[in-house]
């Protein structure tokens, strides 16, 4: 599988220890096959899509009291598939969770901080889209959105720069960089001046 990403957004909101990362969209297509094999680039869309769904369904059928939905979007020029996710925390898992995560995405892709409150909502959706009436490489899309609490957006993250095959962009990349800065700034004590380290850094560029 060769596959580019080509946009990624984040949002970080901490307060000492709880908030984080709580949104990260992303946004890739096939790079592999040709012009001329539409089906080609489908295959790949799909598995990148197999590689995503195969670590949420443990997750959201375990981990999380949650379920997994197909999700369809059809207007008269583009369709889009795949599948929405939606659970929370079991309470009784917590003691554990640290362990589980490891042994999914390795022990250096766990971040304990964030909120693990049974009453958050942990959201996401994976789809591939492409544009009707034969459809050509660019039209191929692959969208991931998250929505969930830091701990489980850093591993998905950490998860994506391991995907085989993945190409990142230069403009996705410089803000992996920036989101990558940021959480090696934030994460040494709970107590840590943000608006201090935030000024000085700006006066020191």
């Amino acid at each position: 599988m060769e596959i580019s990403l080509i946009d990624f957004f984040y949002y970080f909101d901490l307060t000492k220890s709880q908030g984080g990362l709580h949104i990260m969209d992303m946004k890739f297509k096939p790079c592999s096959g040709t012009k001329k094999n539409f089906d080609d680039m489908k295959a790949t869309a799909r598995r990148c899509i197999d590689a995503y769904t195969g670590m949420l369904d443990p997750i959201y059928d375990g981990i999380l009291d949650g379920k997994k939905e197909p999700r369809l979007t059809d207007t008269p020029h583009s369709i889009s598939s795949g599948y929405r996710y939606k659970g929370r925390f079991i309470e009784g898992n917590l003691d554990t969770l640290e362990t589980r995560l490891q042994e999914m995405f390795g022990k250096e892709a766990v971040d304990m901080r964030g909120d693990f409150s049974p009453h958050l909502q942990q959201d996401v959706t994976v789809s591939c889209s492409f544009q009707k009436g034969g459809g050509s490489l660019d039209d191929i899309e692959v969208i991931v959105k998250f929505n969930m609490s830091h701990v489980l957006n850093v591993c998905f993250l950490r998860f994506t720069q391991k995907l085989e095959g993945l190409r990142i962009e230069p403009d996705p990349g410089a803000r992996i960089g920036q989101l990558e800065q940021m959480l090696e700034n934030t994460v040494e004590r709970e107590d840590k001046d943000y608006y201090e380290m935030l000024m000085d850094k700006a006066g020191s560029d």
